[in-house]
């Protein structure tokens, strides 16, 4: 068998020879048929891997034909060993072959051979009992490209284990996002200010924009935070990373297109550029109760399966929202939107296991307050603070998603609903016209005591698994 260190002379000779073109190819060809011998008689894969740098180096030289022969041997070599190992390894092993697909992508698409491994380490994860090695085998499959079937296996995978991927810096995404728009010139009006809303030393706007990408003129909504200074404004960059670590990873969240600052006359402006929706939840609500037009059981059963999916997604993320309320719920047709994080609490990756927030100051709408917060708020108003008062935040909006989804089935006002008023929650659930099990789901989101209210995690296999997840 030919000696990769020999085969690597007879190539450097090659490419300083002064012989002809016609030569050339010759000699290309004869090197390259002394290279596929020992490629058919390599023992392991790492040996046949061994002759992919000479068959690059034949590429760049313009040596396609001899290219075009070790590269359809390196193929058929490497699916071979594959094949033989693929069903004892295990998942590290498997990503392991996946990246030596990727070292062979470098001479030609091996999107079959992707697939047969992608699919073998799908349903390899399922069965690993290590959840941290687990996540690490999803990551590797995160950035590579396969058939439908398998691509969805993934975007299951990546919600299932979103709390231990290993993605190299989600900075990255964030500056990558935010440099798509980073100019109110990219935007043009789209029917003026939404809303204007001043706060204490700041003020918010929400306007309607358009921003042409290709050949499309796509209508955003941008939110715009006026002061005197920008650092208070830095607060709220925290609001627009969540948006561009949810974007595009599921049908709940806005797309993010873009952060930046700039300057409105001689104030401070920070613009977070999102999609656009056309209503949101408290308007349907209202629209619907003023109709008479209760949600159908097809309709409650797709917005709690693509709310409460959402909402364990961005859990495993560890973001907690902390003032979820149909106001905070926009519609695009009928699929449900999660916004407003500018109230939000996050996690550092080494505190993601902490399941209690210091609460020194009371963030969200008191309507939706957990009890645990309300009687917190009770307690300060009557000038009782307690200083060690600590909760879990994932819990309280656990509960908060309960009374918005109480809501929308009862076409009522719930707001404000918890603590001492317990009882008129829990008669209201009863004379629900739906199904039992969402009726127990509502009864287990809105328990008094966190202790006995699931996580949104919990709840997921309480919903039909024949549900549908959204609307078209």
């Amino acid at each position: 068998m030919a000696q990769v260190a020999n085969i690597v002379e007879l190539v450097n000779a090659l490419k300083s020879s002064s012989q002809g073109t016609l030569e050339k190819n010759f000699e290309a060809m004869d090197i390259a048929r002394q290279v596929l011998m020992s490629i058919l008689k390599a023992a392991n894969k790492q040996e046949t891997l061994a002759w992919v740098p000479i068959a690059v180096s034949l590429r760049e030289s313009g040596y396609m034909d001899a290219f075009n022969l070790i590269s359809n041997a390196l193929q058929a070599s490497i699916k071979k060993f594959l094949y033989a190992e693929a069903s004892g390894l295990e998942i590290t092993a498997l990503s392991n072959a996946l990246k030596d697909i990727c070292q062979l992508n470098s001479i030609d698409p091996l999107s079959s051979l992707t697939n047969i491994i992608g699919s073998l380490l799908t349903n390899r994860i399922r069965q690993e009992q290590d959840r941290s090695k687990a996540g690490e085998a999803v990551s590797s499959l995160c950035s590579l490209q396969f058939e439908k079937s398998i691509a969805e296996k993934v975007e299951e995978l990546k919600v299932e284990y979103s709390d231990c991927l290993m993605f190299p810096c989600e900075e990255s995404k964030t500056q990558l996002a935010s440099q798509f728009i980073s100019s109110m010139s990219q935007l043009s009006d789209a029917g003026g200010i939404k809303s204007r809303n001043p706060k204490n030393d700041y003020c918010v706007t929400i306007s309607h924009k358009y921003f042409e990408k290709g050949n499309e003129r796509v209508q955003v909504i941008v939110k715009s935070y006026t002061a005197d200074d920008q650092r208070t404004l830095e607060k709220f960059t925290k609001e627009a990373n969540i948006y561009a670590r949810l974007s595009g990873n599921m049908s709940c969240f806005l797309k993010f297109y873009g952060a930046f600052f700039d300057m409105e006359g001689q104030m401070h402006r920070y613009n977070i550029v999102v999609e656009h929706c056309t209503t949101d939840l408290r308007k349907d609500i209202a629209n619907r109760a003023l109709k008479g037009l209760r949600y159908s059981p097809e309709e409650m059963t797709s917005y709690t399966k693509t709310l409460i999916e959402g909402f364990t997604y961005m859990s495993r993320l560890s973001i907690f929202h902390r003032d979820i309320k149909p106001e905070n719920i926009l519609l695009s047709g009928r699929t449900p939107k999660i916004i407003d994080f500018d109230a939000s609490y996050t996690l550092d990756e080494k505190y993601r296991d902490l399941t209690s927030a210091r609460a020194d100051t009371l963030i969200g709408t008191k309507n939706y307050f957990s009890p645990e917060l309300q009687a917190e708020l009770d307690s300060r108003r009557e000038g009782r603070r307690n200083e060690e008062f600590l909760y879990d935040p994932l819990k309280s909006d656990v509960f908060s998603l309960g009374l918005t989804l109480l809501e929308m089935a009862s076409l009522q006002y719930i707001g404000g609903l918890s603590g001492q008023r317990y009882g008129e929650i829990l008669e209201i659930i009863r004379s629900l016209k739906y199904d039992d099990w969402f009726k127990d789901i509502l009864a287990s989101m809105l328990q008094q005591n966190p202790a006995s209210r699931p996580k949104f995690s919990g709840l997921i296999p309480m919903i039909p698994a024949n549900s549908t997840t959204i609307f078209v």
